[in-house]
């Protein structure tokens, strides 16, 4: 039996994220140096960037690095991340994501008045397609791939599920900000960068974006389990996130937030809520007859 559970999940993120903090600092003023001797424009991209979004990337890019590593460590086996390709599973998330997406934007759109359309414009469709292949890659790998089987080889779907959902809501509100800390030295402000991540969780969290975090990650989990393939949740996940991006390419939002309409960004909105739950409502109760136990 696993005897590793969520506490000990927390505990190799937060060694993680120290991780980050110290090395962070390295890069920050490695990069520094570099844009000062070669004339790159990445570097120049790179240089440009706050110490605190190095941070940011390190942390998840140390998770994926030592995925390896975590896999030899507790009972969860690579095929049990379901990684697989499964083009039609992938696909059909896909198109599932961005008519969802699409739907709501319209349903607040046309409840509050219409968005601004931006007067130089560019819709990079291979730059929308890309980045959010990569972001919905790397997030449905770490928590619908490895955490989500880590947590069901102790617990029940519905449990695994359940604190996997709020570990996901939770972390995209762990945002490293340096504070008022610009007199200190790098490495002191990186460490007190990855503090203010762990503190300043609660103080930032806006409540409709959470929950709807919390239940797109039921209905992640629940397409990831029905087609046994990470790549359903890859699709659906992909498909939310590149309308979104299309979305802000070309329009511009509300400054004023309705209490339930939101501004128009889709994540600010009770609406999408309350929406999310009907549609989590009817893929749990078809999960349910598939494994038998709630989801």
């Amino acid at each position: 039996m696993q005897k590793k559970g969520f506490c000990w999940l927390v505990t190799v993120y937060l060694l993680i994220l120290l991780g980050a903090a110290l090395v962070a600092p390295l890069f920050y003023i490695l990069v520094s140096k570099l844009n000062t001797i070669f004339q790159a424009n990445w570097l120049a991209y790179l240089a440009q960037k706050p110490l605190h979004q190095y941070i940011d990337r390190l942390r998840i890019a140390g998770f994926i690095c030592i995925i390896p590593y975590l896999l030899k460590t507790t009972q969860v086996k690579w095929q049990g991340l379901a990684l697989k390709i499964n083009l039609k599973a992938y696909t059909r998330g896909f198109l599932r994501g961005c008519f969802l997406w699409t739907f709501l934007l319209l349903c607040i759109v046309l409840a509050t008045h219409k968005l601004q359309m931006r007067s130089n414009w560019h819709l990079s469709i291979f730059k929308a397609f890309s980045a959010s292949l990569l972001l919905a890659f790397i997030e449905e790998l770490i928590f619908r791939g490895f955490i989500f089987e880590f947590l069901r080889k102790k617990h029940s779907i519905h449990k695994s599920s359940a604190l996997l959902a709020f570990l996901f809501a939770v972390l995209h509100f762990s945002l490293c900000n340096e504070g008022k800390t610009n007199n200190l030295p790098v490495f002191l402000q990186s460490l007190q960068c990855a503090w203010n991540s762990l503190t300043s969780i609660w103080g930032n969290i806006h409540w409709p974006y959470f929950f709807s975090l919390i239940f797109l990650s039921k209905i992640l989990v629940a397409l990831r389990l029905y087609y046994n393939s990470l790549w359903a949740a890859i699709g659906f996940h992909q498909g939310l996130v590149f309308t979104l991006m299309s979305i802000r390419q070309v329009f511009l939002f509300n400054e004023t937030q309705h209490s339930f309409w939101g501004t128009g960004r889709l994540t600010d909105a009770w609406f999408v809520v309350i929406v999310l739950v009907l549609v989590y409502i009817p893929l749990k109760h078809r999960m349910q007859q598939k494994h038998g136990e709630i989801l």
